[in-house]
């Protein structure tokens, strides 16, 4: 099996990313912390240690390929096309599958949780099932793959809402396609994800 792994990311400019959370904490900061995760992705994934997954970073602009291009030589760097995030995701597994993907997944890179275990839990899921998926407690999906070329994964959702997850999970199942459920984890979007985030760090320190 030849598994594809899209990562879409962005450059932590301040104003570029996190700029929900940038709004309560100052675009600076959230940078930062946008920083954080992003780099904990990546090392992570640098040493995912598996030759049977190709990684490409997905970057949200193409003025970002150069930011990213010699510092992870390990992975694939392309950018994103246009349109609205399901558009993205369509075309980023169209193109992995016409590159000769027998499995793809996408994830992003604000999740501090998301670990290389959960990952290789992903591609292990599809050798049994068609669809895997990661709930995010946001009511969307830090995580989704899929192992058929033609499933619709990213129809009519209501982007950047708490019915994204819903209405993906409703768009498979009509398709009567398997699906298996990784643990839910939460992404860093908002004050109340990072009040959450901050909170969490406290005890594990304690």
């Amino acid at each position: 099996m030849k598994n594809h792994l899209i990562v879409f990311a962005k450059r932590p400019l301040a104003g570029h990313a996190k700029t929900r959370l940038g709004e309560k904490i100052g675009l600076e900061e959230s940078a930062g912390i946008y920083a954080r995760f992003l780099y904990q992705s990546l090392f992570e994934l640098v040493a995912l240690e598996r030759a049977d997954i190709i990684i490409e970073l997905s970057l949200a602009s193409s003025a970002d390929v150069p930011y990213f291009r010699f510092a992870f030589p390990e992975f694939q760097i392309s950018s994103q096309s246009g349109g609205n995030l399901g558009q993205r995701f369509t075309k980023s597994f169209q193109k992995a599958f016409d590159q000769g993907a027998t499995a793809v997944v996408v994830i992003g890179t604000d999740i501090p949780d998301l670990n290389r275990t959960i990952l290789q839990s992903a591609f292990d899921a599809l050798s049994e099932n068609e669809v895997v998926i990661g709930p995010d407690l946001d009511g969307g999906y830090y995580l989704i793959g899929t192992r058929l070329r033609d499933a619709t994964l990213f129809k009519n959702i209501d982007w950047s809402s708490e019915r994204v997850f819903q209405q993906t999970e409703r768009l498979i199942l009509a398709q009567g396609l398997t699906m298996f459920y990784l643990p839910t984890l939460s992404d860093v979007d908002t004050d109340e994800d990072f009040r959450r985030w901050l909170a969490k760090r406290a005890s594990q320190n304690d």
